[in-house]
């Protein structure tokens, strides 16, 4: 359901930054030498997949996602693949942004500002869904994204039920809707940890989150809020 999103907005950011961080460079070379795994590397590589898998199959064995991030954890530092040394490399700036997005959206959640933004959204009007949708977005740009729609999902699927037409596909399609937009905001550098990771690495500013990151949360909206119901309930309607 969300392929059409994902393409639509990778192709238009790929033209977006193409066209705003234009660059001299017409061919890349990445020289790499063939190696060899060893025994080490191999444990890697079973340990890696079998997180995968355990995250993949959370509804099989019901595991949280958090625990199943341990296994490699505890495995790697126990037989020393991870040592003490790689743990001070680690850029612990990039750790501190990303838990400082954390920690802005956890204090909005417990001061209920959260609910009091929600709660400026008429349930009344005809463009609800489309209020849902730019309400997602921007309250995901400052807080998580799972965060955000578990605070208005809920609000969608009632609104949706008080519809004239509300029926369990209009739920549907609320919920996946808002979920989607939650994933999208991308304006600040706090927004998502890809884009914390980004900006901590130098050479891009606040600025370039918002000029870029903003567009591209606004594309993502406009696609959401007038062809999201349209393009859900299509796939609904062959599942």
């Amino acid at each position: 359901i969300a392929v059409p999103l994902a393409l639509l907005v990778l192709l238009l950011s790929w033209l977006l930054l193409n066209r705003v961080y234009r660059t001299q460079v017409t061919t890349l070379s990445m020289a790499s030498e063939a190696r060899g795994l060893r025994k080490r590397g191999w444990f890697v590589v079973v340990v890696f997949c079998l997180t995968i898998f355990l995250w993949l199959s959370d509804q099989w064995h019901g595991l949280p996602t958090a625990v199943t991030a341990l296994l490699p954890i505890i495995l790697f530092t126990a037989t020393n693949i991870i040592d003490r040394k790689d743990y001070n490399s680690l850029e612990w700036h990039i750790l501190a942004l990303i838990a400082g997005g954390i920690a802005l959206g956890l204090g909005m959640e417990l001061t209920g500002l959260d609910e009091l933004l929600v709660s400026l959204i008429p349930g009344s009007s005809v463009f609800v869904f489309i209020i849902l949708i730019v309400a997602t977005v921007l309250l995901s740009i400052f807080m998580s994204n799972t965060a955000a729609a578990n605070l208005i999902i809920p609000l969608g699927i009632s609104l949706a039920m008080a519809d004239v037409s509300g029926s369990p596909t209009l739920m549907t399609i609320y919920g996946l809707s808002i979920a989607l937009a939650s994933s999208t905001a991308m304006a600040l550098p706090i927004s998502t940890p890809p884009n914390a990771i980004a900006y901590a690495k130098g050479g891009l500013e606040t600025k370039d989150f918002i000029r870029m990151g903003g567009v591209v949360s606004l594309i993502a909206m406009l696609f959401i809020g007038l062809f999201g119901a349209e393009v859900i309930g299509f796939w609904l309607a062959r599942l």
